[in-house]
């Protein structure tokens, strides 16, 4: 998709669990002006929740430490029992631990090709936020 619009130049993708990719590059201090990260459903259940907030906080900080000041950082959670505002405050805290600043640009969620239906709100489960993060 790159390629036909224009932009392949330069472009890498990598599919890896993203915790251990986002450790070999900190190891080796690599930023990058873009990074995306859309980890596995960390929170099947409501009782699963406290251990899958701590992984976001711990996995997006990874990646905010990976982006270049002034890139951008798309942060994603697919699980159900995430909604926006926690999903913000694990973004807010692993900022924190990083000692980052971003600013939100767009509420990320499912396109149009993804309904869900008002009696299943658990189908609103797609949400992220695409940040610019600073120094």
């Amino acid at each position: 998709n790159a390629a036909r619009n224009g932009v392949g130049a330069g472009l890498a993708s990598v599919e890896a669990d993203v915790g251990e990719r986002l450790d070999a590059h900190g190891r080796a201090k690599t930023t990058f002006d873009v990074v995306v990260c859309d980890p596995p459903r960390f929170a099947p259940t409501k009782a699963s929740l406290e251990r899958a907030l701590r992984a976001y906080q711990a996995v997006h900080g990874k990646a905010l430490a990976r982006v270049a000041p002034g890139g951008f950082a798309a942060l994603f959670s697919c699980s159900g029992a995430v909604d926006n505002e926690t999903l913000a405050e694990t973004i807010r805290a692993a900022l924190r631990d990083v000692n980052r600043r971003a600013t939100v640009l767009r509420v990320l969620a499912a396109g149009p090709d993804h309904p869900v239906a008002l009696a299943a709100p658990e189908g609103r489960y797609l949400k992220g936020f695409l940040l610019r993060v600073d120094a």
